[in-house]
C-alpha cells in the first residue's frame, strides 16, 4: 500500500489501526471505539444471525466485506483458522469497493 507524504503534527480522524498504518504513524490510545456491524436482507424465513459462528453455519448465505477495508484485513490476516475459513468462502471478485456499494449489494 502506498501513502502520500504529507505534513501534520496531529490528526484526529476515524482511522482504524492496522499494521501498515502503524509503520508510518504513531497511534494514541483509542478515544472512541466502533463495533463491526453486519447488514443482512430481511427475510420472513431467515432467523437473525448474532455471531460469525452462526453466519458460517449458513452455507446458503453469501457474505463479504468492503475490499481492502479494515474488516477485509482482519479476515485476511487473522491467526484464527475459523476466520481464515470464512475469508476463503468470500467471492474475492465480487467484493464492494465502498461501504455504500456494499449496502446497495445487500439491498
Amino acid at each position: 500500500m502506498m501513502y502520500r507524504v504529507q505534513k501534520a503534527d496531529l490528526i484526529a480522524a476515524p482511522i482504524t489501526y492496522s499494521a501498515d498504518r502503524a509503520r508510518v504513524i504513531n497511534f494514541t490510545e483509542h478515544l472512541m471505539t466502533f463495533d463491526t456491524v453486519v447488514l443482512m436482507k430481511k427475510s420472513p424465513t431467515a432467523a437473525r444471525i448474532n455471531s460469525p459462528v452462526e453466519l458460517s453455519k449458513h452455507s446458503d448465505i453469501k457474505y463479504g466485506v468492503v475490499k481492502d477495508g479494515f474488516t477485509d484485513n482482519f479476515f485476511k490476516h487473522s491467526d484464527k483458522q475459523f476466520y481464515k475459513d470464512m475469508y476463503a468462502k468470500m467471492d474475492r471478485n465480487d467484493l464492494p469497493q465502498t461501504s455504500g456499494e456494499g449496502v446497495r449489494k445487500v439491498r
